[in-house]
Order: C-alpha cells, then structure tokens, then sequence
C-alpha cells in the first residue's frame, strides 16, 4: 500500500471525522520530530548499486511476491517491480520511483483472523536491523520505534540518525531472516 499524507488527511477529514487535532484539541503534531534529511549526492559521487531484490512473503514461495528496485543513477530514483512488473501508479500509470528505499527487518506472525489467504502482521514497535539504499549506495542500519504512537527512525552503525534523501521514502517491512540481494 501507498499514499500520500495529503490523501490521508483527505480520507481521514471527509470519512471519519478526524482533523489535525486530538479531542482535547491538542495538534498531533505538537513535539513531532521530522527525518533528516540530506540533498542528493552529485552524479560523479554516486554508488553502483544498481538492482535490489528480494522475496516479499516467507509464507508464500512464490515469484508473484518478488520485488525488484532498478537505480537509474541519472535521476538518481529506484522504480518498484512486483512479481516480474512495474509497479504503477494507479493515478499517472507510471512506475512507483522513490529515492530512498528502506529495507526493514521484523518479526512475522499469522494475524489468524480466519482469512484464507493468511494475513500477516509485523512486530515493529521495538528495533531491528535492516539497509538502506539511495545515491546508488548500501548502508547497513538498525531502526528503532519505541511506542506505537512514535515514528520509525533509522541509524547508522555508530548509532547517528540517517540522513535520507530529500523526496520520495519507501519502506519495505521485511520478516527477519529475509535476505535482500543488491
């Protein structure tokens, strides 16, 4: 799934009611904390780490669940494949490009809600390990998210926070022991 905080707040407003604020009229956002984030590399100090890959579901053996993330080092964007296609956008038809791709890794567990197909759920408030891509390059990093209520964050092997690439962010919540390959 994908959206854009526009979207939401859109759903959100005209669905259910909700607005920028919580009952005792307090802002959500009061005390949130943005990523970091970094303008992109120049061209000449970009990497070459040009495919990433991996299974999506441990559950599922199945090529249908491949994802596949090409680096165009000359837009500097990776577009999504899912199951040997491009993803699109279902507004503009085109691929799904993003500069960050966020590789997560999480405790898997069958959400047992008598769904045939076998919904999943994924533990992601504690911390993990997981890799980062964008300017071309690999980074190993781990995440934390204490609470439900508080964002993922991302650092880097000597515990600073990430600096993401100004744009699009795509997070992949993988179950741990996946392997990616790039």
């Amino acid at each position: 799934m994908y959206s854009s905080t526009q979207k939401l707040w859109e759903y959100a407003k005209n669905n259910r009611k909700l607005s920028d604020k919580d009952e005792d009229g307090v802002a959500w956002d009061k005390g949130w904390k943005s990523w970091k984030f970094t303008d992109e590399a120049k061209s000449g100090e970009r990497g070459a780490a040009g495919k990433i890959s991996f299974g999506f579901w441990s559950k599922f053996d199945s090529d249908n669940y491949a994802v596949t993330w090409a680096y165009d080092p000359v837009t500097n964007t990776y577009a999504r494949s899912n199951g040997g296609t491009s993803h699109l956008d279902k507004i503009t038809n085109k691929p799904l490009r993003t500069k960050n791709v966020v590789v997560v890794f999480a405790t898997e567990r069958s959400a047992d809600d008598g769904y045939e197909g076998g919904h999943l759920l994924y533990g992601i408030v504690g911390q993990g390990t997981g890799t980062l891509f964008n300017n071309g390059k690999v980074t190993k990093i781990s995440w934390k998210k204490p609470s439900e209520e508080e964002m993922m964050r991302f650092y880097d092997k000597t515990g600073a926070e990430i600096q993401l690439v100004r744009g699009q962010v795509f997070v992949e919540i993988l179950p741990t022991g996946n392997e990616v390959s790039y």
